[in-house]
């Protein structure tokens, strides 16, 4: 079986745009309650705006999807992922909850943009017979994204902890004591992180035009 060449740069998008959320939603709890002094229930009413924004806007999405193809829609969903991780990279140790939740509301509207339209193409872009398949490699893509963004996440904060914390690392509930070496671990984590979401950015602006947008260009 030889799939098209646009539901490969599609899964691709995913991958990245899967990776960079789980990315940083590992990050993210420490941050705040080993930077913000944050409780678990702060952590949990933070973030939960995430989901709010996908709720309420994840249907606009499918439905501007229908009118105006994927293709639009998912890139700039990736670069609003892109521009949210480098919003998470400005926090610093006095950020108030207000400047987490930007990001992270920001982060659900490319969620928004990107989720339903892109799976929407990557099913329009092959005939009904491979679309199970379709679906099973997105899942697989998507499992794989999962499993390495806590891999990354953490690989990246460790690695830019040893440029300024050589040895042992104290408890995240001790951050706060010095919290200079840690909030830039974490901010070059998330710029490097940014430039992965990128990468989705290309792929999905490369899918080439899907059945809505040639319609749309023929005036049909």
């Amino acid at each position: 079986m030889t799939l098209p060449l646009a539901p490969k740069l599609q899964r691709l998008a995913h991958f990245f745009v899967a990776l960079s959320h789980t990315s940083t939603f590992f990050l993210l709890p420490f941050y705040l309650q080993g930077i913000l002094h944050f409780t678990p229930t702060q952590v949990g009413l933070t973030i939960i705006f995430f989901s709010l924004v996908i709720v309420v806007l994840a249907p606009i999405g499918g439905w501007l999807a229908d009118r105006l193809g994927s293709r639009m829609l998912c890139t700039v969903g990736a670069v609003l992922t892109a521009i949210s991780m480098y919003g998470f990279a400005q926090l610093g140790a006095n950020s108030s909850q207000i400047a987490v939740m930007t990001p992270l509301m920001l982060l659900g509207l490319g969620w928004s943009f990107f989720q339903s339209p892109n799976l929407s193409g990557m099913f329009n872009a092959v005939e009904a017979r491979y679309v199970g398949a379709v679906s099973g490699l997105t899942l697989t893509a998507a499992n794989i994204a999962n499993a390495m963004g806590v891999a990354v996440g953490s690989a990246l904060f460790l690695r830019w902890l040893n440029y300024g914390l050589p040895g042992s690392v104290v408890p995240y509930t001790q951050w706060a004591n010095d919290p200079e070496i840690f909030i830039k671990a974490f901010q070059g984590s998330w710029m490097v992180i940014a430039a992965l979401a990128a990468i989705a950015i290309v792929t999905s602006a490369m899918r080439g035009t899907d059945q809505i947008e040639t319609r749309k260009e023929q005036g049909e």
